[in-house]
């Protein structure tokens, strides 16, 4: 997945379970992620993907937040809204060229377009507003 340049405010990674600890709590029934002293929430990327949504179990989620070894959070922004999108790695900024979603995929809320990547592979361009929304 790619994410749109405009929407990101910064790549965070937390290494080791100490530091993890140290940056994630449970409030508000999400687990939140403070950053540079702002306590954000934190919405794991593969929860959306798989739609758990409102029957998730918060103390679960909580617990598998804190047991990670190292934690990627993009911040992102979407329109006044500031969250964390916990993702499995931070590849870094890269120029990509970016095409309009196939009609197949355009019911899916969360994609807003197509992103060539470097290596020629395709990735799907994440939409932020609409990820904040879900949550």
């Amino acid at each position: 997945f790619a994410v749109p340049q405009a929407n990101i405010v910064e790549l965070v990674s937390y290494f080791g379970k100490k530091e993890v600890n140290t940056h994630v709590e449970g409030k508000m029934q999400n687990p939140m992620v403070r950053v540079r002293g702002q306590l954000l929430p934190l919405i794991p990327l593969g929860r959306i993907l798989v739609r758990s949504g409102p029957g998730r179990h918060y103390e679960r989620e909580l617990e598998r937040v804190l047991e990670k070894q190292e934690l990627n959070v993009v911040v992102l922004q979407a329109d006044e809204h500031r969250f964390g999108l916990e993702v499995e790695e931070i590849i870094g900024p890269s120029s990509l060229v970016i095409k309009p979603m196939n009609p197949l995929f355009s019911e899916i809320a969360i994609l807003s377009g197509t992103a060539v990547m470097p290596d020629g592979t395709v990735s799907f361009l994440l939409n932020v507003p609409e990820l904040y929304a879900m949550e």
